[in-house]
């Protein structure tokens, strides 16, 4: 969908928008991420923001809110970077509620089995993978100028920006 103009400073600021869920996920593909040394490079460049994040937990909800008050309610911000802030707000509710379901609920019950440590990892990578692959093709999308279209993601984005 094509909305005017997306100008180098809307590309940026659409871009860093998708640092707060990648950087969320950083602590999932720590496994990961020591076991395949080409990683290491992308963990150097979002450990800032992941140790920012992980720090203070209430950190992360203060950004969220900020972001949907300021940025994703403001007419005046462009259709582009509000959309692109939206998705990475849902983004990172996916996360929440894949760590709310999968370490309250699971971690309780596989406790007991002898191969949690290896459902543990996978899962793990699992999630950075995934988390990390959206988030990179929602950044080099917005660099190249296009809107990130993610199938019903950018369905339920598209409802909630006018």
């Amino acid at each position: 969908m094509w909305r005017g103009a997306n100008g180098p400073a809307d590309r940026i600021f659409s871009g860093l928008a998708y640092l707060v869920p990648l950087a969320s996920t950083l602590g999932y593909g720590q496994g990961l991420i020591n076991q395949v040394p080409p990683l290491q490079p992308v963990r150097d460049v979002i450990a800032p923001f992941a140790l920012l994040l992980g720090g203070n937990p209430l950190l992360s909800i203060v950004i969220f809110i900020l972001l949907l008050t300021l940025v994703i309610n403001n007419p005046r911000v462009s259709h582009f970077i509000r959309y692109n802030v939206m998705q990475s707000l849902l983004l990172m509710v996916i996360l929440w509620l894949l760590q709310l379901v999968f370490f309250q609920f699971f971690l309780q019950m596989l406790g007991v089995f002898d191969l949690y440590q290896m459902f543990l990892e996978v899962i793990s990578n699992t999630i950075f993978l995934g988390m990390a692959g959206v988030c990179g093709f929602g950044i080099f999308q917005c660099v190249v100028g296009r809107y990130a279209e993610i199938p019903a993601l950018s369905d339920v984005v598209y409802t909630q920006i006018r």
